[in-house]
């Protein structure tokens, strides 16, 4: 029985939009009211055109989300965007700017549309779409292929998606209306998607995907910090990853044993060491001071019975005088009386 673990199924949430990361928009579906039509000559298609080109022009904002109206009345002309959270400015412009002229194609004399691409959605009405929570039309979109366990794969889904439904939902809907809006989505993925490797609910205010690779941009990782000069205090270690950590979110303190024994026994060994050698190294070089500089005199003391003579002895004097060693007393004076006393011709 194959598993499938939490790590292996990649979901994202976004509202309005989920779908899969290319460089270019791709056109995902579009839905048309077909209930209230314009014509050519009112002041709703004049309005329109207004609205599309205000959110093309905002479609560069950080947050990917902008909603604006023009006109009056039944001629009003509501419009919003939101592009996915994980591309560019320009792609979000350029996702905007396909929607806006292809709208206008696909639902021709239309006052109420919306079209999903990959990148964004955008939708316009002449009737109230901010701040309300849509949940029609309803949309599903599934992958062909088949998991190998459905039993299990679903379990492991419903548990992720349903960390998820409070994560992310429309800039312009309450979060408990959001938190509503996911939730239904991922009740209604056994309906559409049951037992597949991948599959999408699209609703005008909230949508769901799930995919078993990864089908958004990774967020890039933080710069790394220049090196620190030499002297400089090392900085803090970094907060434990979760996966070194225990259930209750504590990191064990078996680890943290294993960790600090050793390093700790090193240190002491490393200290003790140094230490050693350092006073070692000190009593050398007192011991080769104090026979550096001793300047105590030494004496050669002959006796009566002693078969050297003054000429040998004198010679013997003059051979030490030129010896020059750390260890070595140098002969200050010789006292040559002493010699005839002692060292008979």
């Amino acid at each position: 029985m194959a598993l499938f673990h939490l790590d292996h199924v990649f979901a994202f949430v976004i509202c309005i939009l989920i779908s899969s990361s290319v460089a270019q928009p791709y056109y995902v579906y579009h839905f048309c009211t077909n209930t209230r039509n314009y014509t050519a000559n009112s002041a709703f298609p004049a309005n329109l055109n207004v609205t599309l080109a205000s959110l093309q022009s905002n479609a560069t904002r950080s947050n990917g989300f902008y909603n604006t109206s023009t006109g009056q009345s039944l001629d009003r002309a509501n419009g919003l965007f939101l592009c996915r959270g994980d591309v560019s400015t320009e792609l979000c412009q350029s996702c905007v700017r396909v929607a806006s002229d292809d709208i206008i194609n696909r639902c021709s004399r239309q006052k109420e549309a919306i079209i999903w691409y990959d990148l964004c959605m955008l939708r316009y009405s002449n009737g109230s779409i901010f701040s309300d929570m849509v949940e029609e039309p309803l949309v599903y979109a599934w992958n062909i292929y088949n998991v190998a366990d459905p039993g299990q794969f679903n379990i492991t889904l419903a548990a992720l998606m349903n960390r998820l439904v409070n994560q992310a939902c429309s800039p312009d809907i309450t979060h408990s209306d959001c938190r509503i809006c996911l939730s239904r989505r991922v009740s209604q993925i056994p309906d559409c998607c049951n037992g597949k490797t991948g599959g999408r609910v699209y609703r005008p205010s909230c949508n769901i995907r799930f995919e078993t690779y990864p089908f958004y941009t990774l967020a890039s990782p933080p710069p790394t910090s220049p090196s620190p000069p030499e002297n400089a205090t090392p900085p803090p270690p970094p907060p434990a990853s979760s996966t070194n950590s225990s259930e209750n979110g504590q990191i064990s303190s078996e680890i943290i044993i294993s960790i600090t024994i050793p390093t700790v026994v090193f240190v002491v060994f490393v200290s003790s060491s140094c230490y050693f050698l350092l006073t070692r190294r000190a009593r050398r070089k007192n011991k080769s001071a104090k026979k550096g500089n001793d300047s105590r005199e030494r004496v050669k003391r002959l006796s009566k019975r002693s078969r050297q003579g003054a000429e040998e002895f004198k010679n013997e004097v003059v051979v030490v005088a030129k010896l020059q060693h750390r260890n070595l007393a140098k002969p200050l004076s010789v006292d040559s009386a002493s010699i005839t006393e002692l060292c008979p011709r």
